[in-house]
């Protein structure tokens, strides 16, 4: 075998490699493990543990929203600053890196945003800003909140053979 011919085999496998390594990437970090939902929702497919990790946050979303809410309303921005804060960015840093990898990536960047979101709540509420205006921007943050929700639902994925398919949950609307 010429010299030639072994650079030339050298450049196909190298090409081979970067291309598995490029769809690799495409799928963990950009499309997920989804599959479309009947209501034309994205079905984000997770393991049972995954699945309740992720609707336990969420609930967790939600209470901290009514304390939140409940905190602005009494004019309490000390409770409101606490609150928001426990929602911002140190929040989501326990997320397992597997489950990760399952969501999509604008699933992953609305989260991110949330997270950023009541982080601003949090410092604006610290430098004491007024709490309809911090109302205002609670607002806007919850309109994230609904647009993920109107575009995704989580199923849970059962491996048979090489396919995954979403199974049915009576709690799938969320």
């Amino acid at each position: 075998m010429t010299d030639a011919r072994k650079f030339h085999i050298a450049l196909v496998v190298i090409a081979a490699i970067v291309l598995t390594i490029a769809a690799m990437a495409y799928k963990f970090i950009v499309v997920g493990s989804t599959a479309q939902g009947n209501d034309g929702r994205t079905v984000v497919l997770l393991t049972p543990e995954e699945r309740t990790f992720v609707l336990k946050e969420m609930r967790g979303f939600l209470a901290g929203v009514q304390k939140l809410s409940a905190a602005l309303a009494n004019d309490d921005l000390q409770q409101a600053a606490n609150v928001a804060r426990n929602m911002g960015s140190e929040a989501g840093a326990g997320e397992p890196a597997a489950l990760m990898g399952k969501l999509p990536l604008e699933f992953k960047m609305l989260g991110l945003s949330l997270h950023a979101d009541f982080d601003r709540l949090a410092r604006e509420a610290d430098a004491k800003a007024a709490p309809k205006d911090l109302l205002r921007q609670l607002g806007g943050t919850l309109q994230k909140c609904v647009a993920c929700h109107d575009r995704y639902q989580f199923g849970v994925a059962e491996t048979r053979g090489a396919a995954l398919e979403a199974r049915e949950s009576p709690r799938q609307q969320y």
